[in-house]
């Protein structure tokens, strides 16, 4: 597989989660920045350690590391990220998250 030239000059530790967004993907930096790659959100998971980046839903994955706390309620499941960012959890994948989240 082809390797997107935008991770050769960002390391994915600086990876703060991305974003899909119609045919592009936005990388969210540590430092505030913001990349946006012509590459599809499946590229990049396919790439990434599933260890470290974890796909939440349809449009983002997540660097573990960044993951400030995990809100469940009985109507809305969400993630909120380091810098206050919440995610949305669907669903269907809150097993999958939860579990690979406590075995982080």
């Amino acid at each position: 597989m082809k390797q997107p030239k935008i991770l050769l000059e960002t390391q994915p530790e600086m990876i703060r989660h991305l974003r899909a967004d119609s045919n592009y993907t936005i990388l969210f930096l540590t430092d505030g920045k913001r990349l946006i790659s012509g590459y599809s959100l499946n590229v990049f998971q396919k790439l990434f350690d599933d260890q470290e980046f974890l796909r939440i839903n349809r449009s983002n994955i997540v660097h573990k590391t960044f993951i400030a706390e995990i809100k469940l309620s009985k109507s809305v499941d969400s993630i909120r990220l380091l810098n206050n960012t919440e995610i949305q959890i669907p669903r269907r994948r809150r097993v999958e998250v939860l579990e690979a989240f406590s075995n982080y």
